[in-house]
């Protein structure tokens, strides 16, 4: 029994000082978090237009997938005719392109 109690103890002191470290570094100031308004480097292109896939889904169904350039204010379907050629049924295709075509901005 006395080995298992020396076991006990030892991996009570080392859980303890992991611990200790653990609390040690935490009250450490980390040079990533950073308090001005700008990005930090590597990430300036993110706060411009970018460009992504999106899915486009009508009535409640998946359609297709395109791709679309957006900013904090708008999106922009780049390939609109796709989209139109993609749905079933279109009366009016020119009118819905003329839609899709335009640049939604977000409300305010």
């Amino acid at each position: 029994m006395p080995v298992r109690c020396h076991r006990i103890v030892v991996a009570a002191a080392a859980l303890g000082a992991l611990v200790a470290a653990a609390a040690a570094r935490a009250q450490e100031p980390t040079s990533f978090i950073s308090t001005g308004r700008a990005p930090p480097p590597g990430f300036e292109d993110l706060s411009g237009p970018q460009v992504t896939q999106v899915d486009v889904y009508f009535g409640g169904e998946f359609v297709t997938a395109t791709m679309a350039r957006f900013d904090f204010e708008a999106v922009e379907l780049l390939a609109p005719r796709e989209v139109v050629d993609a749905i079933p049924g279109v009366i009016e295709p020119d009118t819905v392109l003329a839609a899709l075509s335009a640049i939604r901005r977000g409300r305010r």
